[in-house]
């Protein structure tokens, strides 16, 4: 019988997580959800999330200043995306 060893390689480095290494002046696209939702986090520091619908998140999404993404791109998905990431940053404080 023999064995066999696999090893993945997992990099952990937060840098990677969420495009997180993005900074605050580069662009924006839908695929950035968590970028986003820092951005609206900074933007919006003092929202009841629980009232925020997926409508606000589009508009605040588009007002961004550095967001460059065609708005036809954008779903309840990705909306939904933001949403979490942004709430879950919330809740992690």
């Amino acid at each position: 019988m023999q064995t066999y060893i696999c090893v993945i390689q997992i990099d952990k480095s937060p840098s990677t997580r969420y495009n997180d290494h993005k900074s605050m002046e580069d662009a924006l696209t839908w695929e950035d959800s968590f970028a986003i939702a820092r951005a609206l986090m900074l933007q919006y520091p003092d929202i009841d999330l629980e009232s925020v619908s997926l409508g606000q998140i589009l508009e605040w999404t588009q007002a961004l200043p550095n967001f460059e993404d065609d708005l036809r791109l954008c779903n309840d998905t990705i909306l939904m995306a933001i949403y979490r990431e942004w709430f879950e940053e919330v809740s992690s404080i």
